[in-house]
């Protein structure tokens, strides 16, 4: 057991090239993989409503979304965090000081 790796894998660039489904490839070396005891998990900073089914039914052990807030193993959630007005980390002036519109995202939508 001690030969056993979890991997985690970006999708845009690592595992897909941006906006394409996974090659035939990358998709057989994650079974390959899973298939010989390793965990294989996605890492992304997208949040879950733009990580492509295709890519997820390519079967992994888990997934790390919006850059670590929100954690699937297993196919169960085991963190999930949303940010709004409320959370200290957003500010509340962002878009008038800066003359841009905040994009914010949670686990099942993007704002």
């Amino acid at each position: 057991m001690a030969d056993k790796k979890i991997v985690f894998l970006d999708i845009d660039g690592t595992f897909t090239v941006p906006l394409e489904k996974p090659t035939a490839l990358a998709s057989r070396a994650v079974r390959e993989a899973r298939k010989n005891g390793h965990r294989i998990l996605i890492s992304t900073g997208r949040n879950m409503p733009i990580v492509s089914e295709d890519v997820l039914e390519v079967g992994f052990d888990g997934v790390v979304a919006s850059a670590g807030r929100h954690i699937e193993i297993d196919g169960n959630v085991t963190r999930q965090c949303t940010s709004g007005r409320n959370h200290p980390e957003v500010p509340g002036n962002f878009s008038s000081v800066w003359d841009l519109l905040p994009h914010r995202k949670s686990g099942g939508d993007l704002y």
